[in-house]
């Protein structure tokens, strides 16, 4: 999780109560590594899209080479926030910019069929609204087991390192096409 001070406090029924068996987290070079069966679903679901957005945050800052091989691969368009301005090359044609709370990227964003966020809370500081505006499927995929559970109505979760997550997915979606969902003109 993100580093800062810590309260946990347990209620003392949910002391006695029984706990699932303790899973191990596979760890490389300091890195969350993602669980295999996860990118696989993934590449299944991304496989599918015909318009997806990603959205980059702080937390993909280190994959940015892997990221600017894969969006051009995944046909998809990609927002970054605030904290994850330099993650995506200017010069992708597909590049939406830094702003998320900007007027018409509600709209943007839900004509996306799926909706790939890596690295980022999507907090109240980058959206400024109450809601993201998807009406498509989300993957989030962050390194703390706490980003993926909030208001953003999350599909799919992956606990995993942005730079670990991206390599696999590269591998996982195969000789994958872009499809012709998005044009430069659109964004």
């Amino acid at each position: 999780g993100r580093r800062g001070p810590k309260h946990v406090q347990i209620p003392v029924g949910l002391l006695s109560a029984p706990a699932p068996a303790w899973r191990e987290e596979t760890h490389a070079e300091g890195r969350l590594l993602p669980d295999p069966q996860n990118v696989l679903a993934a590449a299944a679901m991304l496989g599918r899209a015909r318009r997806p957005l990603a959205i980059l945050g702080g937390g993909a800052a280190q994959a940015a080479a892997e990221l600017g091989r894969l969006l051009p691969r995944l046909g998809a368009a990609a927002f970054t926030t605030y904290a994850g301005r330099g993650t995506v090359d200017p010069g992708y044609p597909l590049w939406l910019g830094s702003m998320l709370a900007r007027p018409g990227s509600r709209e943007v964003i839900a004509s996306a069929d799926l909706v790939l966020v890596i690295g980022s809370r999507l907090s109240e500081v980058d959206i400024w609204r109450e809601d993201l505006g998807h009406t498509g499927r989300m993957i989030r995929v962050d390194t703390d087991a706490d980003a993926p559970v909030d208001r953003a109505r999350s599909s799919y979760t992956i606990r995993a390192d942005a730079r670990a997550f991206c390599a696999a997915l590269e591998e996982a979606l195969g000789d994958r096409q872009a499809p012709p969902g998005w044009t430069p003109v659109e964004c």
